[in-house]
């Protein structure tokens, strides 16, 4: 969760589908109403994208806001430890890091309904990221 300079409250959080196999996040945001209550809608969410289903699977797992109030800024983890192919019991065979992983995305904090898709030359087009592992 992070707090934007005007009040909005940004949270990210991980859904785990295909039985444990994949996962997608969802990053909301909540603007403050004006009455003492917030108008929550969706900032972005990303495909569902392959898990490794070990201990590393580190998923959307942190966020802040610039301080000027225009970025958000969301962490992906890795699905592995160190690269290494992780192909949850042979259902991705030789997959490592996939596009939606290992990376730091900026996003426009006036942003709505966003689409992460795990395709990196798409992500390239659409969003930017803070290379870590790309």
């Amino acid at each position: 969760m992070a707090i934007g300079p005007d009040g909005t409250i940004y949270v990210v959080a991980n859904t785990t589908t295909n039985s444990g196999s994949s996962t997608f996040a969802r990053i909301m945001k909540g603007v403050p109403d004006g009455s003492g209550g917030r108008t929550w809608s969706l900032l972005a969410r990303t495909e569902p994208y392959p898990r490794s289903k070990t201990a590393f699977d580190h998923v959307f797992n942190g966020i802040v806001v610039s301080p000027d109030g225009i970025y958000v800024y969301v962490n992906s983890g890795s699905r592995t430890d160190h690269g290494e192919v992780q192909s949850a019991g042979g259902l991705f065979p030789d997959m490592r890091e996939v596009a939606l992983t290992a990376k730091i995305f900026r996003l426009p904090a006036n942003g709505s309904n966003l689409f992460l898709p795990n395709d990196i030359s798409a992500l390239r087009a659409r969003i930017h990221f803070c290379r870590r592992h790309a």
